[in-house]
């Protein structure tokens, strides 16, 4: 074992928290993923949310094989109560997530925690992700993924936080005692991650992310993300419209620039929450063909907001607002 996955006690050094609830047809896999894990002393944490079917019994058989396994058994909470609840019972001194129906290569977590020793300003690390199976991936979750994989450095997922979820959930390795600084997750009726994320960037954390593949989401139909109402594209906006608008009284003027459904979306939602409003309509399709762009207003957030639906429009005006010496997340917010 390397000398940055030992403790100094031979206690673990990560504790891995795996939720599941009715998830006895994958969870077998995504263990012996864990299992496979070389190079760092780790616990894995599996939180039952009451399942109904023989998850329990799986995960009990695999934790008589691996004495690296504990079995935290509860009743029916949901996702976010249980996560916290394996937060209180994790040792470790970094804090790793699985999910039930996914994979992850065995070296995940040790180049994930050498990144953060190399780089030991940063709260939470994630990887690049893959689609599996991939006869089952639509078309919407290939754009997500490739979104998802673009971004690697703080300052790229930060100036990206409010479109979705900078970091893939199940990816993240954190510092415990930052995770635990900003009180865990979080319960309330939109996604936990992405709720996360932005509570955390906003108490200074800084992330980042391993530039190699060591993550597999599972495709599958009744997902939560396919079927959840929590985790609507509105759901998302909802909770980005909360962090645009933290410590900003009804009356400040905002200037939004987008196109279409996006920008609709968030000039009704700014009135609705008593804000003033400048809509202002950018066809990115016309500034890819050389349409000069209008007058940008101040430089200074708060007020300025780049509202696009589809990534490449997105892109297209990030890029020009880049060429003219504009950053987003200081001079203006990114959003979907």
């Amino acid at each position: 074992m390397s000398a940055a996955g030992k403790t100094a006690d031979g206690g673990p050094l990560i504790s891995v928290l795996l939720p599941v609830r009715d998830g006895e047809a994958t969870l077998g896999a995504a263990l012996r993923c864990l299992r496979r894990q070389h190079g760092v002393r780790l616990e894995i944490l599996v939180a039952d949310d009451g399942s109904r079917d023989g998850s329990r019994a799986v995960a009990e058989r695999a934790a008589r094989a691996d004495g690296r396994i504990r079995v935290l058994a509860g009743p029916a909470a949901g996702l976010v109560p249980t996560l916290n609840r394996a937060l209180a019972g994790a040792a470790g001194a970094f804090v790793g997530r699985m999910d039930a129906d996914d994979l992850c290569s065995p070296d995940r977590f040790l180049l994930q925690l050498r990144h953060l020793r190399r780089h030991p300003r940063l709260d939470a690390v994630g990887t690049r992700i893959r689609l599996f199976p991939a006869r089952r991936a639509t078309e919407g979750m290939r754009r997500f993924v490739a979104w998802q994989n673009r971004w690697l450095t703080h300052r790229a997922l930060h100036a990206n936080h409010l479109v979705d979820a900078p970091l893939f959930h199940g990816s993240g390795l954190f510092r415990a005692a930052g995770l635990r600084a900003v009180g865990g997750w979080r319960d309330y009726d939109g996604p936990e991650d992405f709720d996360l994320w932005i509570r955390g960037l906003r108490a200074g954390w800084r992330i980042g992310k391993v530039n190699r593949d060591l993550y597999s989401w599972r495709e599958r139909p009744g997902s939560l993300t396919r079927e959840n109402p929590r985790y609507t594209r509105d759901a998302f906006r909802r909770r980005a419209l909360d962090a645009v608008t933290a410590g900003h009284p009804p009356g400040d003027r905002f200037t939004v620039w987008g196109w279409g459904g996006s920008l609709a979306w968030w000039c009704e939602a700014l009135r609705t929450t008593g804000h003033r409003v400048e809509a202002v309509g950018v066809n990115a399709r016309a500034v890819r063909g050389g349409a000069p762009l209008p007058p940008a207003p101040p430089r200074e957030f708060p007020g300025w907001i780049l509202a696009y639906g589809a990534a490449r429009s997105r892109d297209t005006l990030s890029r020009r607002l880049a060429e003219a010496g504009r950053r987003s997340g200081s001079d203006y917010r990114t959003v979907s």
